[in-house]
């Protein structure tokens, strides 16, 4: 990948036309393998304004849907959305479906294990710390409250102790049915 162009041989993309990985970059041009078996070459120009419009679209769905959950108010969704970002790259780096009961709390360790993620939480902390609270409460809070909308979870037990020293306890989740 280059600061012009999104696109890294190996990676994976989508067009309109279905999903595929970049089996070379030559100049202006993609070689790409579509997962239905097609292989074309494709103008690097034409490929990087659809994956940032289809990127662009993806993120307006989840920022709209951000605003419909009802256990925080539309303020406190926008405030806590780069906590949901942290979140989202920790699950994407390290994780993959169906999750375990205790992701929370495993999402808090890799995040004490990765000097950047805990650099960006710990800054979260700062920005969003209010007076009366400690700095990462709403932090805390606000990674319980994105990880069931990343995961599709549904709080199973509350209060369970952490594993993790970034929080004192975490609800366990559940697939819901």
């Amino acid at each position: 990948m280059n600061e012009k162009y999104p696109f890294e041989t190996g990676g994976r993309y989508r067009t309109r036309g279905g999903d595929y990985i970049v089996v070379a970059i030559h100049g202006d041009t993609l070689t790409v393998h579509f997962d239905d078996g097609r292989e074309q070459t494709l103008n690097i120009d034409v490929q990087s304004r659809i994956w940032r419009n289809i990127l662009d679209d993806e993120l307006a769905v989840v920022r709209r849907s951000d605003f419909t959950k009802k256990d925080l108010s539309p303020n406190e969704r926008l405030v806590t959305w780069p906590v949901r970002l942290l979140v989202a790259d920790v699950l994407r780096a390290e994780f993959a479906p169906p999750y375990p009961p205790d992701i929370t709390d495993q999402v808090c360790l890799a995040i004490e294990a990765n000097p950047e993620w805990l650099r960006r939480y710990h800054a979260l902390a700062a920005e969003l710390g209010e007076p009366g609270e400690p700095a990462d409460w709403k932090v805390n809070n606000a990674i319980g409250s994105w990880m069931q909308d990343l995961t599709g979870m549904v709080n199973d037990k509350e209060g369970v102790a952490a594993a993790n020293g970034l929080m004192k306890s975490y609800s366990r989740l559940r697939y819901a049915g």
